[in-house]
């Protein structure tokens, strides 16, 4: 099952001219894409016996991500 989930991002970054070719960044970004449900119906033992039950689960989607660069400019 695939789905396309919507949100938002914030970040930042910086990028430093160490030498004269070279440089150096750093960047960070967060991530909200929002919460997801779904229902499943368990089952139970090692036979797989459906349990005459649903189970609505949630899971919220978001995350952080850091990227450290050097760079050579020619």
């Amino acid at each position: 099952m695939s789905n396309t989930r919507t949100g938002w991002t914030a970040g930042g970054g910086i990028e430093w001219m160490f030498a004269p070719k070279w440089s150096a960044k750093v960047e960070y970004l967060h991530y909200d894409l929002g919460t997801g449900s779904f229902t499943c119906m368990p089952s139970s033992g090692f036979f797989a016996v459906p349990v005459y039950q649903t189970v609505l689960s949630s899971v919220h989607f978001y995350g952080d991500l850091g990227r450290a660069v050097a760079s050579y400019h020619f």
